[in-house]
């Protein structure tokens, strides 16, 4: 029985998931840039990849949450993600649209056409930019 199913609060979880969608963009160890608002208002600006570590090693809980600061996800390379949340539903929504809005990023940013990035910052302007690097 979880936690959550006792009665007890479960603070900021972290869950880490294998999806494949994430772990093959883990693979190719490429951020992903704001493209799609879903993703800029729920991970926040990019989601990044954490450099590769052995898995169990105090290396990949560094790297990990270097890769984090400032967001609710983050990949590790070669391996998953990781989703932040103050409960554990809001981690679920979090892993969840890892898994939609991941690899739609991700193919978007890597198709030559003029891609609208979603800025982060105060200003909330759009920043056009020509193609996405490759």
């Amino acid at each position: 029985m979880s936690a959550e199913e006792q009665g007890k609060s479960v603070q900021n979880p972290q869950p880490h998931t294998h999806q494949m969608n994430a772990s093959t963009v883990a693979a190719v160890r490429r951020e992903v840039p704001p493209i799609l608002d879903d993703m800029v208002q729920i991970i926040d600006p990019t989601v990044r990849v954490a450099d590769y570590a052995l898995p169990s090693t105090n290396k990949i809980v560094r790297v990990t949450v270097k890769a984090l600061r400032g967001r609710m996800a983050a990949l590790m390379a070669n391996h998953g993600a990781v989703c932040l949340g103050r409960n554990l539903d809001e981690a679920f929504v979090v892993c969840r649209e890892v898994y939609h809005g991941l690899p739609k990023a991700y193919r978007l940013a890597n198709h030559r056409v003029a891609i609208s990035w979603l800025s982060t910052g105060l200003e909330g302007a759009l920043m056009c930019i020509e193609g996405a690097s490759g």
